[in-house]
């Protein structure tokens, strides 16, 4: 089959080349995939920033109500944690009584507790967001 150096050497190189390619693109997913399942264990970090959107007088003026979660916006948006799942930047699609927004999170925890750095509810492809910080929930 590899008679010739040349393919043999053509056949080594693409072969690692693709195994790297698979190592790395499941090392990723795997991390995702944590990801995913700590956002959806621990939910309260969503449904207090949504209590605290649906108290912001502007939020209810542009937005109107906003609804809970639903069951696919977890991972149909954005979560990446770090320093070993002390700091959270998530960013979710919410349903309002006025439309769709995104709501974006950053959060890092303190004593067990997640304490918000911001929350800010924006149109999806706008860049005037309304920003709610410093918030610790119960």
């Amino acid at each position: 089959m590899f008679s010739n150096p040349k393919k043999l050497k053509w056949f080594l190189s693409i072969s690692f080349v693709i195994i790297v390619a698979i190592v790395v693109a499941r090392l990723s997913l795997v991390k995702t995939f944590s990801d995913f399942t700590y956002s959806y264990s621990h939910q309260y970090l969503y449904e207090n920033a949504i209590d605290e959107l649906n108290k912001n007088k502007r939020v209810q003026q542009l937005y109107g109500e906003v609804f809970p979660l639903g069951k696919m916006a977890i991972l149909e948006g954005q979560t990446i944690y770090k320093d070993n799942y002390q700091k959270v930047r998530s960013i979710v699609k919410i349903n309002a009584e006025k439309g769709t927004a995104k709501m974006d999170i950053t959060a890092k925890k303190h004593e067990g507790i997640w304490v918000y750095e911001s929350i800010k509810v924006r149109r999806s492809k706008s860049t005037e967001a309304i920003q709610i910080t410093e918030i610790k929930p119960d």
